[in-house]
């Protein structure tokens, strides 16, 4: 009975750390994606949005959160379906000079 109730307090205590740390992180990467939303204020044209897609350094996020802005500010009308920023980038531009 004694080594039953240690098991049990052993197996809630992993269980317990093991939420707290998937909280943090969670906390981590929503602070994380709205300082880069905060960076890419100001998207107001095709030129300063093509700039962040061609730049290399920028990462996925970097894109994902200049196109939503840029969507925002009436530059690009919003993609339908896209899996990544670049095919949004993409199909926002043609949707946009189709018209």
């Amino acid at each position: 009975m004694k080594n039953l109730i240690i098991g049990l307090l052993l197996i809630m205590l992993i269980m317990g750390s093991g939420y707290s740390m998937i909280k943090a992180e969670m906390h981590h990467d929503s602070d994380a994606i709205a300082a880069q939303k905060q960076k890419m204020k100001g998207i107001t044209t095709e030129a300063q949005l093509k700039a962040v897609f061609k730049d290399p350094k920028k990462k996925e996020g970097a894109k994902l959160a200049a196109y939503e802005n840029a969507v925002e500010n009436h530059v690009l009308p919003r993609s339908k379906h896209f899996q990544t920023a670049e095919a949004a980038y993409k199909e926002s531009l043609k949707l946009k000079h189709d018209k």
